[in-house]
């Protein structure tokens, strides 16, 4: 990760980590360019996830799916045959109320209108 991306994911956190202390985490990657290989994917998740904890969010709330992604990723700038992973924050009641597959999670949200903040990175 580059410093700028670091510096957009620390903003990121600290504009609902206040207000929803409680939320999860949930991440996954579309698998395409250089997210193909499953290594790759894996390590940038845990680096993502080693930059949400400096930035106060609990392991405990960090979830990750090793599944390849088919994301809708509408308005985004990225060439459509690039790699992305996409971070989202739910509210832990949401989950509560609805148990299912992360990678349903990506696919149903908008329809649901259940999340909280959703990015690309």
């Amino acid at each position: 990760m580059t410093e700028a991306v670091r510096g957009e994911v620390r903003h990121w956190s600290s504009t609902w980590l206040a207000t929803h202390p409680g939320a999860v985490v949930v991440m996954g990657c579309n698998g395409k360019a250089r997210n193909s290989a499953s290594g790759t994917r894996k390590a940038r998740r845990q680096a993502l996830s080693t930059l949400l904890a400096e930035c106060g969010v609990p392991e405990d709330r960090i979830r990750y799916t090793d599944e390849v992604l088919g994301l809708r990723l509408g308005a985004c700038a990225l060439p459509p045959d690039r790699g992305v992973l996409c971070i989202r924050v739910l509210r832990s009641e949401v989950l509560d109320a609805a148990v299912m597959p992360i990678s349903e999670l990506f696919l149903s949200l908008t329809v649901a209108n259940i999340h909280d903040e959703s990015r690309g990175a």
